[in-house]
């Protein structure tokens, strides 16, 4: 797991998420450029997170995508990725859970994450 590190998504775009988790490799020489889940914590760039880095991480293949929103207290699970974008999007509330695709034992209550 890495928490505000480049995330190497095309040759010439690094976009920094919030939290990537990504195959267990040495990053020294290089960023990681695959990730099984990477997130995004919205506290002022809704239009930036849910727009242009959905297109971004969509377009690297990244399989799975989440938006913390933590003025609507949700987050938005983005998954299925094409060239434009994530086909797949679902919105779970504070009464929710999430976990990710690849590691579904995981659990995490959205309550809990966002107090």
């Amino acid at each position: 797991m890495r928490v505000k590190s480049p995330f190497v998504a095309f040759e010439f775009s690094e976009p920094e998420p919030d939290v990537a988790v990504v195959p267990v490799r040495s990053y020294v020489t290089a960023h990681p450029a695959d990730a099984y889940l990477l997130v995004e914590v919205n506290d002022s760039s809704s239009a930036k997170d849910s727009q242009l880095k959905a297109r971004i991480y969509a377009e690297a293949g990244v399989p799975e995508y989440r938006i913390v929103d933590v003025f609507t207290r949700t987050v938005m699970a983005c998954t299925e990725p094409t060239p434009n974008g994530y086909a797949q999007r679902t919105l779970r509330g504070p009464d929710g859970e999430v976990a990710p695709a690849r590691f579904p034992n995981a659990r995490l209550r959205i309550a809990e994450l966002l107090e």
